[in-house]
């Protein structure tokens, strides 16, 4: 599972949930976000077209709710799993 992480300048990063820090060696799992893509919804049970139409709601709602402008891109396919859970009430992560 890949994890959103945000930097002090205000971008975005995708990482492994495994991805260890430079210095310290510490796996700093608090400031890494759980994300979802297409298949892991294929893979609860959503028909390929109910995931991708998933994904693309919550790619608008970080695009114009939370003004996250990383997801006006078409080529991003995955979103955190926080906001499948808050739009949908489907349970994801873990």
């Amino acid at each position: 599972m890949l994890y959103l992480k945000r930097f002090k300048s205000g971008r975005f990063g995708l990482f492994p949930n495994n991805i260890r820090l430079k210095r310290g060696e510490k796996i700093m799992q608090s400031c890494f976000e759980a994300m979802v893509n297409c298949k892991e919804l294929v893979e609860l049970g959503f028909k390929p077209y109910q995931a991708k139409q998933i994904i693309r709601e919550c790619k608008e709602y970080l695009a114009q709710v939370e003004g996250i402008d990383f997801y006006y891109n078409r080529q991003v396919s995955v979103v955190p799993a926080r906001v499948v859970e808050k739009l949908f009430n489907i349970q994801v992560s873990g």
